[in-house]
């Protein structure tokens, strides 16, 4: 058994010399100090989190940051995150940040200021700022997207979006709204609005704008989107949602204007968060299996941290972890086909 007492013999010291070197409670001399740490480093002992931070010269500390406020899906992989990077012995820490990007460069500066070993960002950071961050700082991140840099999670996104949309139409509905976040070109809610966009294309179908409403992604916004889509003079057969809190919401402020779902309008999310399977009906959605790539994208962060190779996935494991169709109970064919 790897303990105190079994370190102090293999340094050859006191019991209370290793004790003052981990706590620093003491001084002792350099020479005591190096067979201690030492001695601890060759057999992996550590008691707590100040030995490690002491051995290794690092924190063992990985900030996740989230942009202004939790959303239900950020609040579904949290726990996935902090109990993943607890087995490979990290501490999540949580930051909330704001959506201007010199806050979040000055938050990058002092993170790194406070020894944090890695960043992981729950939103889209462009190249620009990519770029001014890396110049600024040397502290690993990785972004809600690449999860892997060998994945295009833009394209994984486009074609999801794509077959929601696509499912829809094949029920026979041309009037399909859709309920858009404001975000980046080239982030993963813009690739769904172009998946969304596609589809129609492909289906001959005309893209009307005042069908396709963007805001920021809440339950709370979905009450004034779909008061804006019922301003429009006809009411559309069907309703793609980025994200299952813009479809759940709809639904509630729809019934509260006296529509039912599926049957005067069909609505399809985006996510797969356990309300959608608690409401009634249940809510037909795209379904990310999202402890996969949490798994992979942690995976992928610590091997820059401690200088192991990047991570490769198969194009096997992509297409089966890829997002899909969920059907519950929210979509039909319109009334009038």
């Amino acid at each position: 058994m790897v303990d105190i007492k079994f370190i102090a013999k293999m340094a050859g010291v006191s019991t209370a010399t290793v004790s003052r070197v981990l706590n620093k409670s003491k001084p002792v001399s350099a020479e005591l100090e190096k067979r201690v740490l030492d001695a601890v480093v060759k057999y992996k002992y550590y008691p707590n989190i100040f030995a490690r931070v002491l051995v290794n010269k690092r924190s063992f500390m990985i900030c996740i940051l989230i942009e202004e406020a939790i959303n239900q899906f950020q609040s579904l992989i949290l726990p996935l995150v902090s109990r993943y990077l607890l087995e490979k012995g990290y501490q999540a820490i949580i930051n909330i940040v704001s959506a201007d990007t010199e806050e979040k460069i000055r938050t990058f500066e002092a993170l790194e200021a406070k020894q944090i070993d890695g960043v992981i960002a729950f939103f889209y950071i462009d190249e620009r700022t990519i770029k001014r961050i890396k110049s600024k700082t040397q502290i690993p991140f990785i972004q809600s997207e690449p999860l892997v840099h060998s994945v295009s999670y833009y394209e994984m996104n486009r074609k999801a979006a794509y077959q929601a949309t696509q499912y829809l139409i094949d029920l026979g509905h041309r009037k399909i709204a859709g309920f858009f976040a404001e975000s980046y070109e080239n982030s993963f809610l813009s690739a769904r609005y172009e998946g969304y966009i596609q589809a129609l294309h492909k289906a001959d179908i005309e893209i009307n704008e005042k069908l396709c409403i963007k805001k920021n992604i809440s339950m709370a916004n979905s009450i004034e989107m779909v008061n804006e889509l019922l301003d429009q003079s006809e009411l559309p057969t069907a309703l793609f949602c980025v994200s299952d809190e813009l479809a759940i919401g709809a639904m509630f402020q729809l019934a509260q204007k006296g529509l039912k779902v599926p049957k005067d309008i069909s609505i399809i999310g985006y996510d797969g968060i356990p309300m959608g399977k608690q409401i009634d009906p249940k809510l037909t959605t795209i379904e990310q299996p999202f402890a996969f790539w949490i798994k992979l994208m942690i995976k992928e962060l610590l091997g820059t941290i401690e200088g192991d190779e990047t991570v490769n996935i198969s194009q096997t494991d992509i297409v089966k972890y890829s997002p899909r169709l969920f059907i519950g109970g929210t979509c039909d064919k319109p009334r009038e086909v």
